[in-house]
């Protein structure tokens, strides 16, 4: 394929206004042609420089766009791992609430119970005292204070 080929593709897509439609591989191998080209008139030798510079430009933007669009998922990502982060960190706050509540109560509920078991071996319950003599002498105390009567 001679240079003027390679060259007839890039003056049709610039003449036609497709340039911005043609993919980056197509844009490569007119950078490539544009760079190969010899251009003996000087007067027209800008205008090759210019249209390299315009498919720079216009890869540079794809570049970019390509590179916003995996920054903006990076960023919902990051988004959505803080408020997962957050929100498990709420509950796990919540959780060492109650179970602080829950031993306090079982704290109180303990001292309680050991309150009450000591206030019953302080006072115990009232017995009557039963004589420790022998039956028969209690008949006979009762029958001499029924006499004495």
């Amino acid at each position: 394929m001679s240079q003027s080929d390679q060259y007839q593709p890039v003056e049709d897509a610039f003449r036609e206004g497709r340039v911005n439609a043609e993919d980056t591989a197509t844009l490569n191998a007119y950078l490539m042609a544009l760079s190969n080209q010899s251009i003996p008139n000087d007067g027209v030798r800008h205008r090759d420089i210019i249209r390299g510079l315009t498919i720079n430009h216009i890869l540079m933007q794809r570049h970019i766009a390509e590179l916003d669009r995996k920054n903006s998922f990076t960023q919902r990502l990051v988004l959505a791992l803080t408020v997962a982060s957050l929100l498990v960190g709420g509950i796990q706050i919540w959780y060492a609430l109650r179970a602080d509540e829950r031993a306090e109560q079982e704290e109180r509920l303990k001292a309680s119970v050991a309150q009450s078991k000591d206030q019953a071996k302080v006072l115990p319950a009232v017995e009557i005292a039963q004589p420790l003599v022998p039956a028969s002498q209690a008949k006979q105390a009762a029958s001499t204070s029924g006499a004495k009567k």
